[in-house]
């Protein structure tokens, strides 16, 4: 007995001298903060809700892209390397699509990131955290808004941040999409700021308005019309938006269609702009942290110079670029005619003619050369 009671206090002190080991082997990392710690200050929830709006910015082009190609305001154009694209303008497409597959993943990637602030930020603690949780909701819905009209109400729903056990979601059940988008938005508008006025450019995050456009947006997909009008007359009335004129000093850029300046830098955060991703100047980094990664899509937009010859002085008025992607349809340019008539203010600057690049100078070099094009063209 003596023996066994002597082994047992052995056995307890060898456990005792582990123990006291190990809690002096738990040392925090050094340079690493914990989870817990790290969402639980105003400079951890910001840049988490930065992290947000950088992959928001980052699959802007691949949304863009999808939506011209589907629509019939357009056609894919471009000189080559557009097969996926040219499936989705054709209704040829199948899920093996590269674009189809990019987007699906996107969309929910940007959940992921948006859930991340979501469970993770204490929204109740102070209004920057607040903030903060508010635009995360406002994405989540933007992804699911994007998810619900393009593969239909019933994707999978993923309103947390999924666990090991939890490697395949099913599709929802109907309504369920749509209940989570209005609840996302509804709880986005009553925390987020407005701009101060139409011609405020203080505000570079997203407010409450285009929380509400949003919103009417997903009451529209759903066929709420009259909720629908509700929110966009919120809008509306608020006096904050309108139809933009063109930059104060026009002059410097174009006298003759300040509009068609809406794409370039001198247009940010103009009066007609509900929400809009600003990308930095930031050339260096262009491609190594794609921080403006999606604006390239715009210079695009307009012509491909390499199909057609012009007078060289006339040159500047283009510049050099432009991958003919996206040109608009003839239909297109009939419904501005049939609205506004030849000379419309909207019209004369979106839609270029053949006729008009002639008489600046250019030719083109032959209709064959423009492969799925209307011979329109966007002004750029």
């Amino acid at each position: 007995m003596k023996r066994i009671v002597s082994n047992i206090l052995v056995g307890c002190l060898f456990l005792a001298g582990l123990c006291s080991c190990d809690s002096k082997l738990d040392i925090a990392q050094h340079g690493a903060v914990p989870q817990e710690t790290y969402y639980g200050t105003d400079e951890g929830a910001t840049a988490a809700a930065a992290t947000v709006y950088t992959y928001a910015r980052y699959i802007w082009s691949d949304i863009m892209g999808a939506l011209l190609a589907l629509s019939d305001d357009c056609t894919v154009g471009g000189v080559g390397g557009m097969s996926d694209q040219m499936m989705l303008h054709n209704f040829t497409y199948e899920a093996s699509n590269g674009d189809i597959q990019d987007l699906y993943e996107d969309f929910y990637s940007l959940i992921y990131y948006a859930n991340v602030v979501i469970e993770n930020i204490d929204e109740n603690d102070n209004e920057v955290k607040a903030q903060c949780v508010a635009e995360a909701k406002f994405f989540r819905a933007y992804a699911n808004f994007y998810l619900g009209a393009l593969w239909g109400e019933t994707v999978p729903v993923v309103d947390h941040l999924l666990q090991g056990d939890e490697t395949h979601v099913s599709r929802s059940e109907s309504g369920v999409l749509w209940n989570l988008v209005e609840t996302d938005l509804k709880d986005a508008i009553a925390v987020l700021p407005s701009k101060k006025s139409k011609d405020d450019k203080t505000l570079f995050r997203v407010t409450k308005e285009a929380a509400e456009t949003l919103l009417g947006k997903a009451y529209l997909w759903q066929g709420k019309n009259a909720d629908a009008a509700a929110q966009f007359e919120a809008v509306i009335s608020s006096g904050k938006y309108d139809l933009w004129q063109g930059p104060d000093n026009a002059s410097a850029y174009d006298d003759a269609r300040p509009l068609a300046m809406i794409m370039h830098f001198p247009a940010n955060q103009n009066c007609e702009k509900v929400f809009e991703l600003i990308n930095p100047d930031d050339y260096q980094n262009y491609r190594t942290n794609g921080i403006n990664h999606g604006a390239g899509i715009f210079s695009d937009l307009g012509f491909a110079d390499t199909r057609f010859t012009c007078d060289a002085s006339k040159w500047e008025i283009y510049g050099k670029g432009g991958g003919n992607y996206y040109p608009p349809t003839k239909s297109l340019y009939d419904a501005f005619v049939a609205e506004e008539g030849i000379g419309g203010p909207r019209f004369t600057q979106c839609v270029i003619t053949m006729d008009e690049i002639t008489e600046k100078g250019f030719t083109l070099l032959t209709d064959t050369d423009l492969p799925d094009h209307d011979i329109y063209w966007n002004w750029k």
